[in-house]
């Protein structure tokens, strides 16, 4: 850990390649985590030193510390679709009346149901690229 330098909010920054490399603290969860170029620490950590050694390894090559901030994929907690973009996450999920919804970070869109869960995703990435 070389170079890391803690700023006005609290968070750890270093510079690598030209591109800024940030430790900061989940508010939530008050655990530490990392982001760089579009990439999020998968696990989370008791210290800010711990989270640095990770954000450290993976500009170093190490990528299954990170996931990709603007992939998309399945939620592993209830399975439903979601897509992380610079605009916030999307998720298609399902209603109790079986109909389909949007949440775009934990938002409902309003007044948009959908028949299946396909039309949501279709929906989601064609609102994604309107704002690329």
């Amino acid at each position: 850990m070389f170079g890391w330098k803690e700023n006005n909010n609290g968070n750890y920054t270093r510079i690598h390649q030209d591109f800024v490399m940030t430790v900061y603290k989940n508010k939530d969860t008050e655990a530490w985590t990392g982001v760089y170029r579009g990439h999020l620490l998968i696990t989370s950590y008791d210290s800010p030193e711990e989270a640095q050694e990770a954000m450290d390894r993976f500009a170093e090559g190490e990528s299954n510390l990170v996931m990709d901030m603007n992939a998309d994929g399945r939620s592993k907690k209830d399975g439903s679709y979601y897509k992380r973009t610079r605009q916030g996450i999307f998720k298609v999920r399902q209603a109790r009346s079986g109909k389909w919804y949007i949440t775009i970070d934990g938002r409902i869109l309003n007044n948009l149901w959908l028949d299946t869960e396909e039309e949501g995703i279709k929906k989601v990435i064609e609102m994604c690229s309107l704002n690329d």
